[in-house]
């Protein structure tokens, strides 16, 4: 697995492990984290 660089890329990772509606809802959260 790639170590991210940056905090875009992890919660890009995050979301790339997660299915369907989930990765709607933790969106919300981390779009108000960057």
């Amino acid at each position: 697995r790639v170590v991210p660089t940056s905090r875009h890329e992890f919660i890009h990772l995050m979301l790339q492990e997660v299915d369907g509606e989930e990765g709607v809802v933790l969106l919300r959260p981390l779009q108000d984290i960057s």
